[in-house]
């Protein structure tokens, strides 16, 4: 038999054995890092659960008598939250010149979302994932980097104006609030459209960064072009804006509709209290029944979005449904319904979109890039 070596494979023996590359130090720490975090996340879950047995299998037992219309309806509406997401991010790339069908901007603004729901830190997790993807479907750095970034502004916009309707009501501040971020909205699109109008506050900004990092700012001209040069990666006409500020919108508000939803399907009078003849103990239960207003609803929605934001947990899982049960309980919700309502809505929004989206995910990443010939 013969014997082989690496002196065969130096001299393009065709019979010699392949000797495999060693793996790079950097993918060896990389690969141990995601170990380590889906160990700490699953312990962190097991804890989770051990530790609030009771009262989750209180409110997961509750969850069986749902109504199904409402759940139905929930389950539509996130499903169309999703689908705005991805038409968002295709009308973007559309500017960048780049076309993808609704489809595969749906399946990758949703592997998008599972990634950063399954990492810690996870909308930089994620924005990187889709920047890779796209950056090996051949768009250029910088038209991504944009096309990411202005997902993030306009998604965020979006989440700031529910906020401020909610906290103000519709009054004479809401709406000024309202118009001075529609108008942030319009200089960014104007920003995009004509770059050369931030060169001088670019400047600015890149010389006060310098001097307090303590580097020096001699190639000031060119870091500013290349600013501009990023900013205008992006063209997009005043109509495009209008539909991006729309999908984010609709994701925005359907995405809380779903939470409404899950409400409506859980928390609500008994169907023993209607009836003629009850009990005076079930009498004055009965009695003491809140629905939740739609102001308490919206604050739960924005009290779990913020918590969401949080970098330290994959998912907000823990903190997100602690803070949107009791935002609940203080609008004087009992605690079992509130619980089985923020549990509900998580199954939607968060286990559901993580499961397929992971099937998107596992998918995106066998995609070949696209052939130069």
């Amino acid at each position: 038999m013969r014997s082989t070596s690496r002196a065969d494979h130096a001299t393009g023996d065709p019979l010699a054995l392949e000797v495999p590359a060693p793996v790079p130090a950097r993918t060896r720490v990389v690969r141990r890092v995601r170990l380590v975090i889906l160990a700490a996340t699953l312990g962190y879950l097991v804890w989770l659960v051990r530790t609030n047995w009771s009262d989750l299998d209180r409110a997961v037992l509750r969850i069986g008598s749902a109504s199904w219309q409402w759940l139905a309806a929930g389950v539509l509406i996130e499903l169309s939250a999703q689908v705005a997401g991805g038409l968002l991010l295709r009308r973007l790339l559309a500017g960048a010149g780049h076309h993808l069908t609704a489809r595969s901007a749906v399946k990758l603004s949703m592997a998008q979302n599972a990634v950063g729901l399954v990492v810690p830190g996870g909308p930089l997790a994620g924005g990187a994932f889709a920047f890779r993807h796209l950056r090996r479907q051949g768009l250029d750095a910088a038209a991504t980097t944009w096309v990411l970034a202005g997902a993030n502004v306009v998604s965020t916009l979006a989440m700031v104006a529910l906020g401020i309707v909610v906290a103000t009501g519709v009054d004479v501040a809401s709406i000024v609030l309202l118009v001075a971020f529609g108008l942030i909205g319009l200089f960014l699109a104007g920003v995009a459209r004509r770059p050369t109008l931030i060169r001088g506050p670019a400047r600015v900004a890149i010389r006060a960064v310098a001097a307090v990092r303590r580097r020096s700012a001699d190639d000031l001209d060119e870091r500013v072009e290349g600013v501009v040069v990023r900013l205008g990666a992006v063209r997009l006409s005043n109509r495009d804006w209008l539909f991006v500020c729309l999908f984010a919108g609709v994701a925005v508000v359907a995405d809380c509709a779903a939470l409404i939803c899950c409400t409506r399907a859980l928390i609500r009078l008994p169907a023993r209290c209607a009836s003629g003849a009850v009990a005076s103990r079930l009498a004055r239960q009965c009695a003491r029944f809140r629905q939740p207003t739609l102001t308490r609803v919206l604050l739960v929605y924005l009290a779990g979005q913020a918590t969401l934001s949080l970098p330290l947990i994959p998912g907000g899982l823990g903190p997100v449904e602690a803070a949107m049960t009791v935002t609940f309980i203080a609008g004087q919700i009992r605690a079992v319904p509130a619980l089985s309502a923020v549990l509900l809505y998580r199954l939607l929004s968060y286990w559901s979109v993580l499961l397929v989206g992971m099937v998107c995910w596992s998918r995106l990443r066998r995609q070949p890039p696209p052939s130069t010939t």
